[in-house]
């Protein structure tokens, strides 16, 4: 049984991650960005715009809040207002050639930082991307159609078939009829 082992590299057998756990891996990559970028402050109220995603960047920032030692509080006792809204979140899938799927994630955050009620801080545009690839055959386990923000089409392979032959025969099949229907009209 050892040799199936090392026979079959790991990577063919591990399953990819879904593309869930590729966009919490962005938002957590972005919450430690961001949290890198504010000015220290021991205390931080959290305000994201609503979204089907906004759960992903709560979920990432609470968790890189209590790495960075930042206590995410109601806004009575908060030094400082963080607000973030998405402004883009999903997948898009790329085909390649044997069978194989190249997948993007990617999310974008924009944020305003409010040190009291009158100062009022932009932050830059995050962005966050991750790009990996995986077998097509694996895309109903890493697709999760309970969220649609982690959902996308998938374009058709490209292949000689598709592209040359079978509008070729299409088009000599109809040339086919069409002297077919005449010569055979005429007595």
């Amino acid at each position: 049984m050892k040799w199936i082992a090392w026979l079959l590299p790991f990577p063919l057998l591990a399953q990819p991650p879904t593309n869930v756990a590729q966009l919490y891996r962005l938002a957590d990559s972005l919450a430690a960005e961001l949290l890198r970028a504010l000015p220290q402050s021991q205390s931080l109220q959290l305000r994201v715009v609503p979204h089907p995603a906004a759960w992903l960047l709560e979920h990432a920032l609470a968790r890189q809040a209590e790495r960075f030692g930042v206590a995410i509080v109601p806004a009575d006792s908060a030094q400082a207002s963080l607000e973030l809204a998405i402004v883009e979140v999903g997948i898009r899938y790329d085909p390649l050639p044997d069978g194989l799927l190249r997948r993007s994630a990617q999310l974008s955050v924009s944020a305003l930082l409010r040190s009291s009620p009158a100062a009022m801080h932009p932050l830059p545009l995050y962005r966050m991307a991750l790009v990996d690839t995986l077998p097509r055959r694996t895309l109903p386990a890493v697709e999760q159609p309970e969220y649609p923000f982690a959902t996308a089409p998938v374009a058709e392979e490209r292949s000689l078939w598709r592209e040359l032959l079978e509008p070729a025969i299409a088009t000599i099949a109809g040339g086919l009829l069409l002297v077919l229907l005449f010569t055979l009209r005429s007595p």
